[in-house]
């Protein structure tokens, strides 16, 4: 019996809620009477109303400023360009960002040769970034690790001797776990 008065009670708030909601979701629709409620202590303060929601000022319209076009540098006679090329104070005819680029792929072919044991074709890659720049020192620990790996401490010990200080440390622990100590 309770149970059946229980359920008609839930039936009855679940119709009043659907008709509730129907009624003020409506759009353009009357406001609902309002209704006094008791508060709930007196200590609570009632709370204020939500403030409106501005919306964000709109951006001036800010005109373009006429760029003025920088002079063209001179360039020296040819007979001189050609000195100042010989002397070597002029940049190379290839663009340097060419020659990074080549110097980027080469340290990454040698990291993924490196990352897939493939230890020759590693080495390989990192000595054509060494003979450009002797003291990379990404290229220089590839050459000591991979002669590690492969138990040449004669050849680890030569790239070794090339590293930084602060590059030692680091080469001589991960060096000793393939058996490999430096003086």
């Amino acid at each position: 019996m309770l149970l059946a008065v229980s359920g008609v009670a839930v039936l009855a708030m679940g119709i009043y809620l659907v008709l509730e909601v129907g009624r003020t979701s409506e759009v353009g629709s009357a406001p609902v009477a309002s209704r006094t409620v008791e508060p709930v202590a007196e200590s609570t303060p009632p709370t204020a109303p939500p403030e409106r929601i501005r919306k964000p000022p709109r951006p001036t319209k800010v005109e373009p400023v006429a760029e003025t076009p920088e002079p063209a540098p001179e360039l020296a006679p040819p007979a001189q360009q050609q000195k100042i090329i010989a002397a070597g104070t002029m940049a190379r005819m290839q663009p340097e960002i060419e020659v990074n680029r080549e110097l980027e792929e080469q340290m990454s072919a040698a990291n993924k040769a490196y990352d897939r044991q493939r230890m020759d074709e590693a080495r390989s890659h990192a000595e054509k970034v060494l003979a450009a720049q002797p003291e990379n020192a990404r290229m220089l620990r590839v050459m000591v690790s991979s002669w590690c790996i492969e138990g040449e401490s004669d050849q680890a010990n030569k790239w070794f001797a090339k590293l930084a200080e602060g590059d030692r440390d680091a080469m001589r622990t991960r060096c000793e776990r393939y058996g490999v100590t430096f003086p």
